[in-house]
């Protein structure tokens, strides 16, 4: 398992740990090992330092070296074997409780390099490009990406039901345009100047503006709407709507509240029943007699 950052691996490696005992594979009887987590005999740990004076089947203990536990002693210590291979060693206590980790999880920076069968990555809008790709090219047969759709970057002091939930298809698409190498500071310059007169960004600035500029007036249109309180109540009238009012009220040109309410109710629920052919030809009064020349129909159906 791969994930960005030691607090999810250390996560990580106590919950494959528990699953392991549950399952009968590792026995429950554990002595301390680095990073507040603890180890038993049949756990997987990889030792974290290089010491020459420890020797298992001819090799010295290696920073990045996995281990099997196959023994635990009273005096904390841990007696290990090489994982698929050969040499035994005893990891004095010292040397276990400051440099020996369990071993089901890894971060993306010490996954660089390796090769495994298959390789479990977890992602997270705080990902960087770099780090998928490090994470989604380590299995020789598969690479499987559990994304993480509400994420909380501060979950001891946050809200858990006010953390909106996105789908992994934007988290995954946020996270390629995240990138974590260092930038310069003229090429920071650069793309700044870029995204503040890039067109997206110019629709997004203009749409929030007009929102909240025209917040109160739709209220008001909305009230005179004929729709009722449970109507107005559900977010999903509101989206519907909102694409009828200035229409309606463009082509209104000297509204009464009548007119108003009646264009309006005609728009809101024509368009809650998708029926755009009825509102573009039938549902718009003209600013006088309530009827629609050819020219001004036919504007308005180029419009739909």
């Amino acid at each position: 398992m791969i994930a960005a950052d030691a607090a999810t691996v250390s996560d990580l490696n106590r919950r494959a740990r528990a699953d392991r005992v549950a399952g009968g594979v590792v026995t429950s009887e554990a002595i301390d090992v680095a990073g507040g987590r603890v180890a038993g005999v049949g756990d997987e740990v990889v030792t974290r330092q290089n010491h020459r004076l420890l020797v298992a089947g001819g090799r010295w203990v290696k920073n990045g070296d996995r281990w099997v536990v196959t023994a635990i002693h009273e005096d904390g210590s841990l007696a290990v074997r090489r994982a698929g291979g050969h040499g035994e060693v005893v990891l004095p206590v010292d040397y276990v409780t400051s440099h020996v980790e369990l071993a089901y999880a890894t971060t993306a920076h010490r996954a660089q390099g390796r090769t495994v069968d298959t390789a479990h990555a977890m992602v997270s809008p705080a990902t960087t490009r770099e780090v998928l790709y490090v994470s989604a090219t380590r299995g020789r047969a598969s690479n499987r990406l559990y994304v993480d759709v509400a994420f909380d970057p501060d979950p001891e002091t946050g809200h858990a039901d006010m953390t909106p939930e996105q789908d992994a298809r934007t988290v995954l698409a946020a996270v390629l345009a995240n990138e974590g190498a260092d930038v310069s500071a003229h090429e920071t310059i650069r793309r700044e100047r870029h995204a503040a007169g890039n067109i997206a960004t110019l629709i997004a600035e203009y749409q929030t503006i007009a929102r909240i500029a025209q917040a109160e007036r739709w209220d008001r249109v909305l009230s005179t709407s004929g729709l009722t309180n449970n109507e107005l109540a559900q977010p999903t009238n509101w989206r519907s709507c909102a694409p009828a009012m200035p229409t309606a009220l463009y082509w209104q040109l000297s509204p009464t509240p009548k007119s108003v309410a009646l264009t309006s109710k005609q728009h809101c629920r024509a368009w809650l029943r998708k029926s755009h052919s009825e509102v573009w030809s039938t549902s718009l009064p003209c600013c006088t007699n309530g009827s629609i020349d050819g020219s001004t129909q036919r504007g308005v159906r180029g419009m739909s």
